[in-house]
């Protein structure tokens, strides 16, 4: 119908060249849906030599992500579910038990907790990151963390405000 495409056969047509991109498809359907808070570092610090994206590796960010976990001690578990790069920018998807929720099923009510989707968009060099999700806490020290790990000195994120000339 005109310049409509069928969602559904896309989404067949990836999943037979190769099941992963429907994974990939999920990712950026959710940083598309959401917005973003920009922050950037509280300190100008100098650029470590290795790039932000050797330093943000699959292993490297669930390390940071337990660590976060255990800073944390709310017996709540965050889950690196897909790193994706892209031009001069490297985005982190996590999964983060957020609130307290009952679901109810066949065997009874189970107590758990909804998921909290929190999205890293970081700049090449690390010094800004907009921050998507429910909350602003755990994501800010996930952020924080990373930042710290990576320049490897005390720093934290702040709200980015651009200040508009009076003219």
């Amino acid at each position: 119908v005109g310049d409509a495409y069928d969602d559904r056969t896309m989404l067949y047509g990836l999943y037979r060249r190769d099941p992963q991109l429907l994974h990939k498809v999920l990712l950026v359907d959710k940083m598309h849906k959401s917005g973003f808070a920009r922050m950037v570092l509280d300190k100008n610090l100098r650029r470590p030599e290795q790039p932000l994206e050797e330093y943000l590796s699959e292993e490297n960010v669930a390390a940071l992500l337990r660590e976060c976990d255990l800073a944390r001690n709310d017996d709540r578990t965050s889950e690196l579910k897909g790193i994706e790069r892209e031009d001069d920018r490297c985005t982190l998807f996590i999964r983060r038990a957020d609130r307290p929720e009952m679901i109810v099923g066949p065997s009874g009510v189970q107590h758990g907790y909804k998921p909290e989707w929190i999205i890293l968009d970081f700049s090449a060099s690390g010094k800004r990151v907009g921050i998507s999700s429910m909350s602003m806490t755990a994501p800010v020290q996930i952020a924080n963390r990373i930042a710290q790990g990576y320049f490897g000195k005390p720093c934290a994120y702040m709200n980015e405000s651009q200040i508009t000339a009076t003219k």
